[in-house]
């Protein structure tokens, strides 16, 4: 098990839900699940380019307690910047811990 101690950040969990406005557009919305301590371990920034332009994406990957609530399609938001988990992993098979990968989409 993490002790608590280690884990100082706050982690806060979203569903993703899509919607149709007036107009017919499809809006994201985020449905608050519950929030977590953790901890940001790794990190990486992406760059690439296509035809709308510089696309950078930032990878992160996180730590936290193990629960069963987290799932792929949820977003956790971080220091106030919200990433689209990409896969969730059960550290070692023993149910202490989760690593969270995850992806934070920047356009320019």
């Amino acid at each position: 098990m993490i002790s608590s101690g280690r884990l100082r950040q706050i982690l806060e969990f979203y569903f993703v839900s899509y919607d149709k406005n007036d107009y017919n557009e499809s809006v994201k919305t985020l449905i608050y699940q519950f929030r977590t301590r953790g901890e940001q371990f790794q990190s990486e920034t992406e760059t690439g380019v296509n035809s709308d332009g510089t696309d950078i994406s930032g990878v992160a990957r996180f730590k936290v307690r193990y629960t069963r609530n987290i799932k792929t399609k949820m977003v956790v938001r971080f220091n106030g910047e919200d990433f689209e988990i990409t896969n969730v992993e059960n550290a070692f098979g023993r149910n202490r811990e989760m690593l969270i990968d995850a992806i934070n989409y920047i356009q320019d």
